[in-house]
């Protein structure tokens, strides 16, 4: 079982290389370290400091001002999922960006491995639930242009959700939700009850089962990769440290939360932490299950993640812990296929 919790610090590990061509140039995606001032004759130079950087073999001697992108005209303060899709959609526009974080590109929960993108259940509508709506129609559309723009693969894919029904009281409520979910999933969407037991599904004491069509699944990690490096071959530039240009967007996470609440003069919140563990157990073309607190998300790449933990209070947020052991024994007694533990 390979587990961890939510990343806090750089991973090297963390992004497939990948290669591409443009302007007659072979080009390579690669995670660096350093910030390299000048470039030695002969030797790669890095046009930023690190995460995911282009890097062409270049002589010093050839380098002119033509080879800096020009002054950004927004800059984006955090490379997580959010700064990076904000980066994304400003050049849709036109804008030039530039994404500066010291930690890299996707160094916090960005960097985790479940990636469960499910719907808030269809009752008492709000604003909020409106807006996630929208964002999981939207979802499909961007990923694939993302990907397209990459050429590399999110794991992206819009595969639906199981949910065993446990008692009468939730099968009543179940139902209710479904015809809810008629009027306010504007019918591009089904949430509805079946009694037929789904091909890998737990077994459910009322002999029914939820299944939704509006949950998807993203693989995390290649995600993060595949906005990066579409931002990259749309003009987008990566830094460590760099001046601010332009507006400025701060979508800094877990990091930027004590200078939030200085700001504001009240508390804005603190991280939370959570633990996951994944599992060679290859369904990838199965629909996610949501069993006894747990999530259980098929990846693209023939894994399957479980998550369970939300902790607010920790003492360490990059390991993992007696709650994490937890959520692997209740994992096991839901899916008893589990064999085999990355």
């Amino acid at each position: 079982i390979a587990q961890e919790g939510y990343f806090h610090q750089e991973r090297r590990d963390a992004f497939p290389q990948a290669r591409y061509r443009a302007n007659n140039t072979d080009h390579q995606i690669v995670w660096t370290q350093g910030f390299y001032h000048r470039a030695k004759s002969g030797t790669d130079l890095r046009f930023s400091c690190g995460t995911l950087r282009t890097v062409i073999d270049v002589n010093r001697d050839t380098l002119s001002s033509t080879k800096v992108l020009a002054m950004a005209e927004v800059t984006i303060k955090g490379a997580g999922i959010i700064g990076l899709s904000i980066a994304w959609e400003c050049i849709q526009r036109g804008v030039k960006v530039q994404v500066i974080d010291p930690h890299g590109i996707g160094a916090g929960s960005s960097g985790g491995i479940v990636g469960a993108l499910a719907p808030h259940v269809p009752e008492n509508w709000n604003e909020k639930k409106a807006f996630q709506f929208e964002s999981l129609q939207m979802a499909q559309t961007f990923w694939e242009h993302v990907d397209r723009t990459s050429g590399l693969n999110s794991g992206y894919a819009r595969t639906g959700r199981i949910q065993p029904l446990l008692d009468d009281a939730g099968l009543s409520l179940a139902n209710e939700r479904g015809e809810n979910a008629k009027s306010l999933w504007q019918g591009t969407a089904e949430w509805r009850v079946v009694d037929q037991q789904p091909e890998w599904a737990p077994p459910s004491t009322t002999g029914k089962w939820i299944f939704d069509s509006l949950s998807a699944r993203i693989q995390p990690r290649n995600a993060i990769a595949s906005i990066a490096q579409a931002i990259q071959k749309s003009g987008g530039e990566f830094h460590r440290s760099a001046a601010d240009s332009g507006k400025v967007v701060w979508a800094a996470g877990e990091w930027d939360l004590n200078r939030i609440s200085e700001y504001t003069g009240k508390s804005f919140g603190n991280g939370v932490k959570g633990q996951a563990a994944l599992f060679d157990y290859d369904q990838r073309t199965q629909p996610q299950i949501f069993a006894d607190a747990l999530h259980f998300i098929p990846q693209a790449e023939g894994t399957l993640a479980v998550r369970s933990t939300s902790e607010r209070e920790y003492d360490s947020d990059s390991s993992t812990d007696e709650h994490l052991n937890s959520v692997n024994a209740r994992a096991l007694t839901i899916l008893h296929n589990l064999q085999n533990p990355k």
